[in-house]
């Protein structure tokens, strides 16, 4: 009978044990995921305007074909773009401090590590751009 209760005892612990063990909050996406070959720090050149800044580009938790491009355009705010194989993809008429988003789309490098994004927005004026995105 002691045995009986003592297997018990053990089984309730074990399951109370691993109930407890919780899910993270903000999960990476799997190396199979496009998104995942577009997250990190990236160095960007804008050519029309001639700048150079950096852009941290991290994957959307609530969306899972989407990222957040965090200082994009040199503007401290954020964009969100969705992504599809190798291509990403802003979405439109987006509002980032001084400027609104009409369109982009930019295609990852076949030899990796880079991607270049052309897209457009309204500020002052329309302006179109080629940013150079490399690790």
């Amino acid at each position: 009978m002691k045995a009986v209760v003592k297997a018990t005892l053990l089984v309730t612990g074990l399951i109370i044990l691993l109930s407890a063990c919780a899910k993270t909050d903000n999960p990476q996406p799997s190396p199979t995921d496009a998104r995942a070959k577009f997250l990190g720090d990236w160095n960007v050149n804008e050519q029309k305007k001639k700048l150079n800044y950096q852009v941290s580009i991290t994957a959307d938790p609530n969306y899972s074909d989407r990222v957040r491009m965090a200082n994009f355009a040199a503007t401290n705010a954020t964009a969100i773009a969705s992504v599809s194989g190798n291509t990403i993809t802003l979405l439109p008429s987006q509002s980032l401090a001084t400027i609104t988003i009409v369109s982009g789309t930019g295609t990852y490098a076949s030899t990796g590590s880079s991607f270049i994004l052309s897209y457009s927005y309204i500020g002052s004026d329309q302006v179109s751009v080629v940013a150079t995105f490399t690790k």
